[in-house]
């Protein structure tokens, strides 16, 4: 704990000479660049505590790893320093902390419409709150939306799958779930089924 920082480290390595090597353990088969910005946050946090960190390294899965017989832990992991650039990052984790704890101190919420962001990098737990004016037949069920599609359609007053104007550009079974949705009706196509 350091200011209004708290992290909880996956593995602390110590070293002889009193430093420590930080580990992330993360489920994935590469480095992703939100790992950067996490492990920075564990850096500050754990450098401001007095523990001095050498090197930081995230653990991930060796996506090419075959298991015959017991599980090689050397084989099914790949290690990858990443200190360089979790070093760079560092100098901002107090500013970006100060920002959050504004934004967190404001008697409204901020007025920030739905979009990539609440999935990015990590589904939003405020999902439920601000994806709530939605009905349950929303344009993002529609057969194979692209995201960017229905965030368009939303932004454009159509939330609803039978609202969706009939000129706008859909594949052929979207058109079909929609005109379903207007109608209330299935279509059924006996020749496609036809044994």
């Amino acid at each position: 704990k350091y200011k209004r920082s708290f992290a909880r480290p996956d593995i602390l390595k110590p070293n002889k000479d009193g430093s420590w090597n930080l580990y992330e353990v993360k489920s994935s088969t590469s480095v992703k660049e939100t790992y950067y910005a996490d492990c920075a946050f564990q850096k500050y946090c754990y450098e401001g505590a007095g523990i001095k960190i050498r090197k930081v390294y995230v653990v991930y899965i060796n996506n090419e790893y075959t298991k015959n017989g017991p599980i090689d832990p050397k084989g099914l992991f790949v290690v990858e320093e990443i200190t360089e650039a979790v070093e760079s990052l560092v100098g901002n984790v107090e500013d970006q902390i100060d920002r959050m704890v504004d934004i967190i101190k404001q008697k409204d919420c901020p007025d920030i419409k739905i979009g990539t962001q609440c999935d990015d990098p990590y589904p939003c737990p405020l999902k439920i709150v601000c994806w709530n004016f939605l009905p349950k037949e929303s344009v993002f069920i529609l057969n194979r939306i692209h995201k960017k599609k229905a965030f368009e359609l939303v932004n454009s007053g159509v939330h609803h799958i039978k609202d969706v104007p009939g000129d706008y550009a859909l594949s052929a079974s979207q058109r079909v779930q929609c005109d379903c949705h207007a109608s209330g009706e299935a279509k059924v196509d006996p020749a496609a089924i036809k044994v």
